[in-house]
């Protein structure tokens, strides 16, 4: 299975990549090797608003986006993929507004730029990028 880790150096993307990687995945990472890079990965050296075609000929079978932080992010790494099996973005309390009480629950008011997303996947769980209105 073909995994694709956007970050993979720091926080959460380097803990999923070592778990993928220890598990025998062929897992990918994406970032601007900035960073020392963890064993058994395959690195893709990029900025993910530059990718071109880089990625485009690589077939995912998970896409792991634990380093988007607006639509654009999501919007320039999806357009950039050929191919790919589940996307899953993992996201962050950045998504809910700085006055919400916490802890946080999924069923929270979200931020405008969240709301654009959340209301974009369907019954089936699948995510589809919106339409511009």
């Amino acid at each position: 299975m073909r995994i694709l880790i956007t970050g993979g150096t720091t926080f959460v993307s380097k803990y999923a990549a070592v778990y993928f990687a220890e598990q025998g995945y062929d897992v990918y990472v994406l970032n601007r090797n900035s960073k020392r890079q963890i064993d058994g990965v395959t690195l893709i050296e990029a900025d993910r608003h530059k990718l071109g075609d880089k990625i485009r000929d690589i077939r995912f079978d998970a896409v792991l986006d634990i380093t988007a932080y607006d639509a654009a992010d999501i919007e320039d790494l999806f357009n950039a993929l050929g191919l790919f099996g589940q996307y899953v973005m993992v996201s962050s309390s950045a998504v809910y507004p700085e006055y919400a009480k916490q802890p946080f629950v999924e069923d929270e008011e979200t931020t405008a730029e969240a709301d654009r997303f959340i209301r974009n996947v369907d019954k089936t769980g699948k995510w589809y990028l919106p339409v511009e209105e």
